[in-house]
């Protein structure tokens, strides 16, 4: 009934072998950006972000004093405005 201290082929094979491995996967997006991130991520200034947040277009949330933009926010929009640009055209590719 002695255990082995050396893992089998299975548990070896389950587990990465290297650092390198871990490094392959691209980081999770963070949770919640800052209004001038949220801006930098649609190249738009920061008074056009207030302004859609102003106008309900894009949820925003206070923690403590600073104002923030949850990144499943600034993905809904973007999607919004693809989807009715393109009912709107009939085309799937947004006018110019």
């Amino acid at each position: 009934m002695s255990a082995s201290l050396t893992p089998s082929i299975e548990e070896s094979a389950a587990q990465p072998s290297s650092p390198r491995e871990n490094a392959a996967q691209p980081p999770s997006p963070p949770l919640l950006l800052s209004v001038e991130e949220a801006a930098a991520q649609w190249r738009i200034g920061r008074s056009r972000m207030f302004t859609l947040i102003r106008r309900g277009d894009v949820l925003s949330v206070m923690v403590g004093g600073s104002r923030r933009v949850p990144y499943d926010s600034v993905k809904a929009y973007v999607s919004r405005l693809v989807s009715e640009q393109a009912s709107d055209s009939g085309t799937g590719i947004p006018a110019a």
